[in-house]
């Protein structure tokens, strides 16, 4: 057999292996192009926590809505309720990992949030003087599994503390947005995911 033909051979070997190769790498990125799609509103006004009461008598702290504070409201925190809905756009499931909501300041400083998921509530017992009581307790968000072409939907719960209020209460912010990591994923896809949920 002449080398020319033996050469011929293990060209055609060799270049079908590639083409298979790169066929199925292919296909597998078609797969996975799919977009995972956000949307996330407020469902609750944002409202100032541990606001102090300011008329003489019993001391009590309330809740009170940041756009009917001013700056000279006493405030501990801010809390807020939010939905997520996200769509996962390709054919393979995918997750998101280190979920959270941050409030970003006028000076590019974020405040970090981790928020309950209010679609975990289950109630559980706890004991007190002479009697038991019913508490509703939630899973802190955390990962969130999109399975393939499905939406997922999420309502989340939670708070941040004196500087975000003290922020609020003088408009020096900028947004609050929902963010998460992605898996590592080929090519020059963004690790980290936000969705803007509110502005000023």
């Amino acid at each position: 057999m002449s080398p020319e033909i033996v050469a011929v051979g293990v060209f055609t070997i060799v270049g079908t292996l590639l083409g298979v190769v790169v066929g199925a790498l292919i296909e597998r990125l078609l797969r996975s192009w799919g977009r995972v799609r956000c949307e996330a509103s407020l469902t609750q006004p944002l409202r100032l926590t541990g606001v102090k009461e300011e008329e003489p008598g019993y001391p009590r702290d309330f809740a009170l809505e940041v756009e009917v504070a001013n700056e000279t409201t006493r405030a501990a925190g801010v809390s807020y309720e939010c939905t997520v809905d996200l769509f996962n756009g390709s054919e393979v499931p995918t997750g998101l990992h280190d979920a959270r909501i941050e409030l970003v300041l006028a000076n590019g400083r974020r405040l970090t949030s981790h928020p309950e998921d209010l679609g975990t509530g289950k109630t559980v017992q706890t004991p007190g003087i002479g009697t038991q009581y019913q508490v509703r307790v939630y899973d802190t968000l955390g990962v969130i599994n999109l399975p393939s072409r499905q939406f997922v939907r999420m309502e989340l719960r939670g708070g941040f503390g004196k500087d975000a209020a003290d922020a609020l209460k003088t408009g020096r912010w900028k947004r609050i947005v929902f963010e998460a990591r992605r898996p590592k994923r080929p090519l020059l896809w963004r690790r980290v995911y936000r969705k803007t949920i509110v502005k000023p």
